[in-house]
């Protein structure tokens, strides 16, 4: 209801309902944190394909926004390839993608666009996180590289990608899990985030047999 499926990515521009979009909103927007909803709604409406057609879309305007360098960056403090904003967009969109699998409204070349967003993503985090940043932000953006790595564990790019995610994860695991356990910002959703932030990338890890350190182990128990 407040952006069309090709929409902009980069301010300043007018949602749907006639406002200007605010940097917050964009932040928002760049996280795709309603795309879930929307998967939920494509269930309990007998597989509704108004939600394949606009999550698709939406993807493409993304690529078609990086290409044409279109889109906010990291200077303008809005950044929607920036590590915390690209890393949710890309554990909500793998989630979806599942859900999505079962519909026939979800084509072969959908699945191949998506599979191209995901590397074009995995790159871009990639090269975001070569060196240790403190805080949450990069722990969402490395936990994302390294789900795509083990995922997407096919193409050749990707070994260098679980390498690296789970160096800068481990590191924050040592630095930032305090010795009662609590994640070191001690905000409560932030220590939430974070668990699943470790959880998500060990235990896929863990299920696809990669090799993973025995401070994973100790620290997440």
């Amino acid at each position: 209801s407040l952006y069309p499926a090709d929409t902009q990515w980069k301010r300043p521009f007018v949602n749907l309902q006639g406002n200007h979009v605010t940097a917050y909103e964009l932040r928002h927007l760049a996280r795709q944190h309603k795309v879930l909803d929307m998967a939920y709604s494509h269930l309990a409406e007998d597989r509704n394909p108004a939600y394949v057609m606009y999550f698709t879309t939406q993807m493409r305007s993304l690529n078609k926004a990086f290409t044409n360098k279109v889109y906010a960056d990291d200077s303008s403090g809005n950044g929607v390839f920036e590590s915390y904003r690209a890393g949710t967009r890309v554990i909500n969109w793998l989630e979806i993608h599942a859900f999505y699998l079962g519909s026939t409204d979800y084509t072969w070349r959908d699945q191949i666009d998506f599979i191209r967003s995901m590397l074009l993503e995995g790159a871009i985090l990639n090269k975001k996180n070569q060196k240790f940043k403190s805080g949450n932000h990069q722990t969402r953006g490395v936990n994302a590289l390294a789900m795509l790595a083990i995922l997407f564990s096919d193409y050749s790019s990707t070994t260098q990608w679980y390498n690296t995610a789970m160096k800068i994860l481990e590191q924050h695991l040592k630095r930032e899990v305090n010795t009662d356990g609590f994640q070191f910002e001690r905000t409560v959703h932030y220590h939430v985030d974070d668990i699943f932030n470790y959880f998500y990338a060990y235990k896929l890890a863990k299920k696809n047999n990669f090799n993973i350190s025995d401070t994973w182990e100790k620290k997440l128990k």
